[in-house]
């Protein structure tokens, strides 16, 4: 997952030194089946993402996506290049993609979204250059995107997001290579004690799955190794929290919360050549969920899909290259679900559903290694992504 890492994380490495009706319980196998390039100017791909619909792609990468309803849809990243980016916003209105006003300054990433209605989304990211990036936090009222003033300016990045109507959290890493969590509490904006980690820490996601319980996840720098970080808030503080594998050579890069507040988390184990991690809360514990999907792969985000469904998203290495990889949880274990890339370093970063016969998945076509990537939109239509 060498490609992964870079695209969206990367940005907090160099701050360093530079979200069903389904239920994942039991203490079994069982789950019930039900919520960061080369140069490359042809299209993505030449399959619309839904009937009728035009495609969209740009130079750059998309890392979030949410989809409030079947005629309302963000996706959010980056257009340009991974060393000279600049926020990118895409609306999907029932018919066509298409990219949207951004508030100034532009230089930038925006990293994750998420709906809580057709007229309120709210998106998180980072402004300014790599060497030197402050918070970004925008917010969508029906009609147009505003920049929402976030505690500081603190120096430094974020990459998730969770919000409700009245209460919600990003959280990211400060410049010190500290984790940075933030609260919205229906008004403003305030930075809420993190614990502190040795060196090199980064939050990555957060689910919230009720007002006293809320988790964020990532990764962190343990003696110059990666290592997986999760934290739980139970209504007073964030603590650290021991999860399967003890988070060694571990990222976890996404988490994802049912409506009945089940939460699951994916990412990748770097100490077994990168195969996909997989977890999931049982009320007491976190226990591991095998997943079949070879080395060098790992899954960068997930969610709980309306009617049940549980899909993962990321990255599965061929030969030469990564392909895209979108896993579906059967009730009973992990299945890979056929995908179209182009067969070019693709990722896919995170994945949403407004039905469960329609769903969206983000993420890039190319090679990271020549900085500059094309966007990439996939489309379930209950059949097949397309």
């Amino acid at each position: 997952m060498s490609a992964l890492r870079p695209a969206r994380l990367a940005v907090a490495v160099s701050v360093m030194s530079l979200a069903a009706a389904g239920v994942m319980a039991g203490t079994g196998p069982a789950i019930a089946q039900s919520t960061r390039p080369a140069h490359s100017t042809r299209p993505a791909h030449s399959t619309n993402p839904a009937p009728g619909a035009t495609p969209f792609t740009t130079n750059g990468a998309l890392l979030g996506v949410a989809a409030a309803a079947a005629n309302s849809a963000w996706a959010v990243g980056y257009s340009g290049s991974f060393q000279s980016p600049e926020t990118l916003i895409a609306h999907w209105n029932g018919e066509s993609w298409a990219r949207v006003t951004t508030p100034k300054p532009a230089a930038g990433q925006v990293t994750a979204v998420t709906s809580v209605s057709a007229g309120d989304a709210w998106a998180v990211g980072f402004t300014g250059p790599l060497t030197d990036p402050h918070t970004l936090i925008e917010h969508w009222n029906g009609r147009a995107w505003s920049g929402v003033a976030s505690p500081g300016p603190i120096g430094g990045t974020l990459n998730g997001v969770a919000m409700s109507a009245r209460s919600g959290w990003a959280v990211g890493s400060t410049s010190a290579g500290q984790p940075l969590i933030l609260r919205w509490d229906g008004r403003s904006w305030t930075q809420v004690a993190a614990p502190s980690y040795p060196t090199g820490a980064t939050l990555s996601s957060v689910v919230s799955t009720g007002v006293n319980t809320a988790w964020a996840a990532g990764e962190g720098d343990l003696s110059g190794q990666i290592s997986g970080i999760l934290m739980r808030w139970n209504g007073r503080s964030w603590t650290y929290v021991t999860f399967p594998g003890g988070g060694a050579y571990q990222d976890i890069s996404g988490l994802a919360a049912a409506p009945s507040g089940t939460t699951a988390a994916v990412g990748f184990d770097a100490g077994a050549d990168d195969v996909p991690l997989s977890m999931r809360w049982n009320g007491k514990a976190w226990q591991p969920l095998s997943v079949s999907a070879g080395t060098g792969s790992g899954l960068n985000g997930m969610t709980f899909a309306p009617g049940g469904a549980v899909w993962a998203v990321g990255a599965s290495a061929s030969p030469a290259s990564e392909r895209t990889l979108i896993m579906r949880w059967s009730g009973r274990a992990w299945t890979q679900v056929v995908s179209p890339d182009s067969g070019d370093n693709d990722q896919l970063y995170a994945v949403t559903f407004a039905s469960a016969s329609n769903g969206w998945a983000v993420g890039y076509d190319g090679s990271f290694s020549s900085v500059t990537t094309r966007t990439m939109i996939l489309h379930w239509n209950g059949k097949a992504w397309n």
